[in-house]
């Protein structure tokens, strides 16, 4: 059996070339980075073959460590991207996103700060029929904003969209805030990957 794990991140020191978003030395899982090599070895113990990686949002919107390592032999690694979806410029990426080596979709996260208004001040609107168009898997951390992601799963199509909706506690939360929408959620063609 082949084991995958769905998500990883790898990611470097902050530097004056590097530099983080504010407060993201808070947000980093531990105080030294974490590399493809490490990461490698850390699989290899732990019996899994291969991982998708997902650059961490403290490094804002950078693809460059994971798609280092999504080309490295023997098919180790793929990537699901960050795309900064607020920056026009970025509509121009959206068609030719799978050709980039080892990309396998993108990563949006709504987490904190002004990410979380995005959701609903039509920021990502455009994003999503461009996905779609594209045949882009797309993975969102939403976490409390349930409603949300259910209104762009019933609105944009249910068939293309993976919601990461957990962390710590945000999962018990939701359920928590509306039991009936995420029951509701679960049971669409929709996949979850709730914990």
């Amino acid at each position: 059996m082949t084991v995958i794990d769905a998500q990883v991140h790898i990611w470097g020191a902050e530097t004056s070339e590097r530099s983080w978003l504010p407060g993201g030395t808070t947000l980093a899982h531990r105080p030294t980075p974490l590399g493809k090599d490490e990461l490698l070895q850390k699989m290899d113990a732990a019996g899994v073959d291969r991982a998708i990686i997902v650059p961490p949002s403290w490094e804002g919107d950078r693809n460059d460590l994971a798609m280092e390592a999504s080309l490295l032999p023997p098919d180790r690694f793929a990537m699901r991207g960050r795309l900064a979806i607020e920056q026009p410029e970025s509509r121009s990426l959206v068609d030719t996103w799978k050709c980039q080596p080892g990309m396998r979709g993108v990563r949006l996260t709504f987490h904190r700060g002004a990410y979380r208004t995005w959701l609903t001040n039509g920021t990502v609107d455009w994003f999503w029929v461009a996905a779609e168009r594209a045949g882009i898997a797309v993975t969102v951390f939403a976490p409390g904003l349930l409603l949300h992601i259910r209104y762009v799963v019933k609105a944009y199509g249910p068939h293309w969209v993976f919601g990461v909706l957990s962390c710590p506690g945000c999962v018990a939360l939701i359920v928590r805030q509306s039991p009936s929408s995420l029951r509701h959620l679960m049971s669409s063609p929709t996949s979850i990957k709730s914990g």
